[in-house]
């Protein structure tokens, strides 16, 4: 396995990241390696459990990215989520904290709920994403809590929260592709914010097409 400092000088790419940057994801250090890179290098690497924690202190891009690759899917409860919350940075790490790693373990319908629940917008997000890659999976779990995460996406609306709307976007999206006989409680919060301009320029214009 190559040294890791070795590997990021050999592949640092500071266009991307200057881009990164100027697009406001921002990190501690950024050296603008590709998502797939990053990937190959995680699986193929083996990190004891301190140097993960070390990583994802570390506010290194590529080194936190790692992490939602190789952190141990046994190892990880709602504490640890919460713990993982305090290093979300930005939209970036907090998706790929939702889509490679929390979404698989075991109790990821419950840190979800925990997520949503989050006066941090980008926590509040990274649960609706777990949320919208769970539907397949634990569907009815869903469905017998859909009037708490509808009312969190009300509350969402009600407040203008731009940075979550992209979370709540996947979630709709997944929930009419699965759920397409429809909902009367999602229905009802469609029908309650169709004058709502917030609601039709943010978030039907993105799952309008998808509603039966």
């Amino acid at each position: 396995m190559m040294d890791i400092s070795v590997w990021l000088k050999l592949r640092q790419n500071g266009v991307v990241s200057d881009s990164m940057t100027k697009a406001g994801v921002k990190y501690e250090l950024n050296y603008g390696v590709s998502l797939l890179e990053i990937k190959r290098y995680s699986l193929e690497s083996n990190f004891s459990d301190d140097d993960l924690v070390d990583f994802w202190k570390s506010g290194v891009r590529e080194k936190m990215i790692i992490c939602t690759y190789s952190f141990p899917l046994n190892d990880i409860d709602i504490d640890f989520a919460n713990d993982l919350a305090k290093g979300f940075r930005n939209f970036e790490i907090a998706d790929l904290v939702a889509v490679n790693l929390l979404c698989k373990c075991d109790h990821a319908f419950n840190i979800a709920l925990n997520y949503i629940k989050s006066d941090s917008e980008i926590t509040k997000r990274c649960g609706f994403v777990i949320l919208s890659r769970l539907l397949n999976s634990d569907n009815e779990l869903i469905l017998q809590n859909i009037e708490h995460i509808l009312s969190v996406i009300q509350d969402c609306i009600n407040n203008k929260s731009k940075a979550v709307v992209s979370g709540i976007c996947r979630f709709l999206i997944s929930f009419f592709s699965v759920n397409n006989t429809g909902n009367k409680v999602v229905d009802c919060l469609i029908e309650t914010n169709s004058q709502n301009d917030f609601f039709k320029q943010n978030i039907w214009t993105e799952v309008g097409y998808y509603y039966e």
